[in-house]
């Protein structure tokens, strides 16, 4: 009981960067990959505050507080993922509801989200209508950001999880573009009508036999979410498979791919007389993480393409 008090007393003296500093070593002694930053997630969350101001400001330390801190750490410590701890992921500058229905958004999903952007605006600018199809929206994450960025747009989300669709529509309401962006549930294209202008995925691409190997904090996370079948590619190869039947002509198809994935989704590709060109975006650590396709352009829209309007992107 004493050595807990002392403890407690020590974090009411500690400023927030050293109580950044005991909580990260709490983590690192219990295992806790990227310590620090999870440290200075939970009290940016806590707090409300962003990371530079985590440092500056004058927050005060209360008992409550501390022990609210203490029992998140614990958790943390059995491996629960920080953002269900704090109910918030942030992507792209926005924060989004999670919980364990949905899949926590990834920094390597900004780089789709990031390309998509590019080519939207490359191909209409961003205040002429856009239809967009984001498929297995999870939480929302694509979806709201692909909405607030081109505010003429409609974007249709599917996921076949109601518990997920309802996390998403929080998060679209939360960021106030509820009224573009229409929840299907069901199964990828099953109740897409019509055709759109760009298909979005992050679809599950973890092989099947590799799921049982991921770190326990993943595995909390919804095994529907990352079981991409024996290969890990089930969902592309219906993606590809199914997605020229809902696209307009010269419409793009942006997939998001694992690692030593990309290769082999251009292969399926190439196999699809559907599809026009491909090419690959890398992440933040060089790894191919991003496959585009255009579907092919019919006769007289290819008449226009060698005008230079449609053609890969150089890097």
């Amino acid at each position: 009981m004493q050595q807990h008090d002392r403890h407690h007393n020590l974090l009411e003296r500690s400023s927030i960067g050293a109580l950044v500093a005991q909580i990260a070593r709490q983590f690192e002694e219990g295992g806790v990959q990227d310590a620090r930053r999870d440290a200075e997630i939970l009290l940016m969350g806590l707090l409300g505050c962003k990371r530079s101001e985590l440092y500056l400001k004058d927050f005060s330390v209360e008992e409550d507080f501390l022990k609210t801190v203490g029992n998140l750490c614990q958790r943390r410590l059995k491996k629960y993922p920080i953002a269900h701890l704090l109910g918030i992921a942030d992507f792209m500058g926005l924060d989004y509801e999670v919980n364990p229905s949905v899949l926590i958004p990834r920094p390597e999903t900004e780089v789709l989200v990031t390309e998509t952007i590019r080519l939207m605006r490359r191909k209409h600018g961003e205040h002429e209508s856009i239809l967009v199809a984001d498929i297995g929206t999870g939480c929302g994450n694509i979806a709201v950001t692909l909405a607030k960025t081109f505010p003429e747009s409609k974007v249709y989300a599917t996921d076949i999880s109601k518990e997920a669709l309802e996390v998403a529509k929080r998060n679209a309401q939360r960021h106030g573009v509820a009224r573009r962006i229409h929840f299907l549930l069901g199964d990828m294209f099953a109740d897409l009508d019509g055709k759109v202008d760009f298909i979005v995925s992050n679809p599950p691409y973890i092989p099947t036999d590799d799921l049982e190997h991921l770190p326990v904090e993943v595995k909390r996370e919804p095994r529907a979410s990352l079981n991409g079948g024996f290969d890990g590619m089930m969902f592309h190869k219906r993606l590809i498979r199914d997605g020229a039947g809902h696209l307009e002509d010269g419409g793009y198809l942006l997939m998001e791919v694992g690692i030593h994935q990309a290769q082999k989704v251009i292969e399926t590709i190439e196999a699809n007389p559907s599809w026009r060109w491909h090419y690959t975006v890398s992440d933040y650590h060089d790894i191919e993480r991003v496959v585009v396709s255009q579907m092919r352009l019919s006769s007289r829209t290819e008449d226009t393409a060698k005008s230079g309007d449609y053609g890969q992107v150089d890097y």
